[in-house]
C-alpha cells in the first residue's frame, strides 16, 4: 500500500493484520503477480530512497500533493539476481511474521488488563448527566461537560477491590518540548512528528536536524519514554523502543517519562492502550480551534494498580512486542540497505 495524498510515497506491506480491514481511498494498493519477482523485494525496493524518489517525483496539486496509480503501474523496477531477489525477499517475510506477532502480544496483554478491570462503554457522543459542584472543584474547575461526564463515568467503572493512584506518582518527569526553529541538514538528528512516531520505522523517511539546533535536548526521546499525541488528535501513545532510542520528536507530543523503580513503564503504556486509558486522556483534552491536552491533566489520570502477577504478565508480553518490533525494524531495514547497496554497486 502507497500513501498517495498529503504525504506521499509511504509504503507498507500487508500483514495478516491487515486482513479484511477497510482502507482509505488515499492508499494505492499494488498488487504483486509473484511472478517475474517476489513481492518483499518490491515492497524493499520501493520503500529504498530509489524507489521514494520515483514515487513521489510526479507528485501533482497545489495545497494537497497527489500521485495516482497509473504513475506508479510506470515505475521501472530493477532486476537484481534471483538469489538477491530471494534474499531480500526472506528479510522482509521474516519483519513481517515478526510484526504480526508482535501486534498478537500487545493485543493480550490489553486483554489481560481490560479482563481485570473491565472494557469502557464511555462513548464520545451526545449526552446529560447530573454533576454536583463540589465534583466540579475537585475537577479542575472546568465547567466542560465532556470532561466532567466523562470523568464521572469512568469513576463509575472504576472496579472496588483495585488501587487506583495518579500517574504522576510514578513518573520522574512529565513534560513538553519546547518549540524552535528546525535546522535541517543532509546528516543529522532524525526528526519526527507526533504522527510519524506512530509509524512502524518511521525513520525511513525522517528529515534530519542539526545536533546544534536550540532546544534539542527537550526534544530528544529515550528508551522508555511514553510519547503521547497532545495537540489536535490526541491520545495516541507510543513506548520508545531502541530503534527511535535519541530521535527528536515534535513538542506535539508529550513525554511521560517513569520512574522504573516504582512501576515498569511497559505496563502504563499498556494501560494506556486499554479503552478506559484511551478515554482518560481524551476527555482530559481541552480547545475549540485545536485540541490539547496537557501534563497536569496526565498526571492526574488514576492508574488501576493490578495482583503482581497480573503485572507481570503485562509486562513480559510488552517486552516482547517491543523486542520483536525492534528486530523486524532491524530485518526490513537490512532488506532496504541491500536493494541500495546493489543499485549503488552498479554506478562504480
Amino acid at each position: 500500500m502507497v500513501s498517495c495524498s498529503g504525504a506521499l510515497g509511504n509504503v507498507v506491506y500487508a500483514n495478516d493484520t491487515f486482513h479484511n480491514r477497510l482502507a482509505t481511498h488515499d492508499l494505492i494498493r499494488v498488487v504483486p503477480n509473484n511472478k517475474d519477482i517476489p513481492e518483499g523485494y518490491l515492497f524493499a525496493y520501493l520503500s529504498s530512497k530509489y524507489g521514494y524518489t520515483l514515487l513521489t517525483q510526479s507528485g501533482f496539486g497545489g495545497v494537497v500533493k497527489h500521485i495516482n496509480p497509473e504513475h506508479i503501474r510506470n515505475i521501472p523496477i530493477p532486476i537484481f539476481p534471483n538469489e538477491k531477489q530471494q534474499e531480500i525477499h526472506d528479510l522482509v517475510i521474516e519483519a513481517t511474521n515478526l510484526k504480526v506477532e508482535a501486534n498478537r502480544l500487545f493485543e493480550e496483554a490489553k486483554e489481560i488488563f481490560e479482563k481485570e478491570i473491565g472494557k469502557s462503554k464511555f462513548e464520545h457522543t451526545y449526552q446529560t448527566n447530573k454533576i454536583q459542584s463540589k465534583e466540579i472543584r475537585n475537577n479542575f474547575l472546568r465547567l466542560d461537560a465532556k470532561y466532567q461526564i466523562g470523568q464521572k463515568i469512568l469513576n463509575e467503572e472504576r472496579v472496588i477491590h483495585l488501587e487506583y493512584i495518579p500517574i504522576r506518582n510514578f513518573a520522574s518527569d512529565i513534560y513538553v518540548g519546547n518549540r524552535s526553529k528546525r535546522n535541517y541538514v543532509a546528516q543529522g538528528v532524525p526528526s519526527l512528528s507526533s504522527s510519524d512516531m506512530l509509524l512502524f520505522n518511521p525513520k525511513r523517511y525522517a528529515k534530519q536536524i542539526s545536533p546544534n539546533s536550540r532546544n534539542l535536548e527537550s526534544l530528544l526521546a529515550r528508551k522508555g519514554d511514553i510519547l503521547i499525541s497532545r495537540s489536535g488528535t490526541v491520545g495516541n501513545t507510543v513506548l520508545i523502543r531502541d530503534d527511535l532510542d535519541n530521535c527528536a520528536v515534535s513538542e506535539h507530543a508529550l513525554r511521560l517519562v517513569i520512574n522504573k523503580e516504582r512501576i515498569a513503564p511497559e505496563y502504563v503504556f499498556c494501560y494506556l492502550n486499554t479503552k478506559h486509558g484511551k478515554s482518560s486522556l481524551e476527555i482530559a483534552a481541552y480547545g475549540s480551534v485545536i485540541i490539547t491536552l496537557n501534563e497536569e491533566y496526565v498526571g492526574n489520570i488514576g492508574l488501576p494498580i493490578l495482583p503482581e502477577e497480573k503485572q507481570k504478565q503485562i509486562v513480559d508480553k510488552i517486552a516482547t512486542y517491543v523486542a520483536y518490533m525492534d528486530k523486524a525494524t532491524l530485518l526490513e531495514t537490512q532488506a532496504i540497505h541491500l536493494v541500495e547497496n546493489e543499485i549503488e554497486s552498479w554506478e562504480k
